[in-house]
């Protein structure tokens, strides 16, 4: 199969990024849908790969996690045994952001249960430097998760707020929220804020993860 030159690549990215599902990016760049899966899986696993490898020993000092709910195909009440084996129904992000540099530290997917949130922040922390203070919600799998993953360093809050494939998609995402995209109240990216960037980077630097 030919490689899509990099401005074609570019262009998908973009289209990506600002949510334009993957029929729609076909019809708007002419590239086949195959080509875009293809394309999303090996960025996907670039951006992953980049964030872990880059995305480490962070100075934070004030860090918040959360849970982003969701599903595949339709929600858990209403898919079957073989549709859920098959990774259908309800399905969480993890997320855990640097409160002053907004910079995405760690990101999951998985279940709300508590195997989910152990992995979730034993992630984070090895990824934090130092001493933090540390925001969850009232979700009780965060208790144990917290104290096996930081044991006594850290000071821990939970907040209780009162409220009424994907996997490569996410990774996508994250890496262009914190290496593209600028953020409103600080004027820079949050991995420049963070001090592991230096400068923006561009769509085709992204697509260029993927060669």
């Amino acid at each position: 199969m030919n490689r899509l030159a990099t401005d074609k690549r570019t262009a998908v990215i973009a289209a990506l990024v600002e949510g334009t599902s993957i029929n729609a990016t076909c019809r708007m760049t002419g590239v086949a849908k195959h080509t875009i899966l293809k394309l999303l899986k090996d960025l996907g696993c670039a951006c992953a790969a980049y964030h872990d490898a880059h995305v480490r020993n962070l100075p934070v000092r004030r860090a918040q996690a959360d849970e982003i709910w969701a599903f595949v195909y339709a929600k858990q009440k209403n898919v079957t045994e073989e549709q859920m084996e098959q990774g259908a129904g309800d399905v969480w992000t993890w997320t855990a952001i640097d409160a002053d540099t907004k910079l995405i530290i760690s990101y999951m997917l998985g279940d709300r249960g508590a195997g989910t949130a152990t992995a979730f922040m034993q992630d984070a922390a090895a990824r934090i430097a130092n001493r933090v203070q540390l925001t969850t919600d009232g979700h009780h799998v965060y208790v144990d998760a917290v104290e096996d993953a930081f044991g006594a360093d850290i000071d821990y809050a939970m907040l209780q707020k009162i409220c009424g494939g994907v996997q490569h998609a996410l990774a996508r995402y994250f890496m262009d929220y914190n290496f593209c995209r600028i953020h409103s109240t600080l004027r820079v990216t949050p991995a420049m804020e963070a001090g592991i960037s230096n400068h923006v980077w561009s769509l085709e630097d992204l697509a260029n993860l993927a060669n």
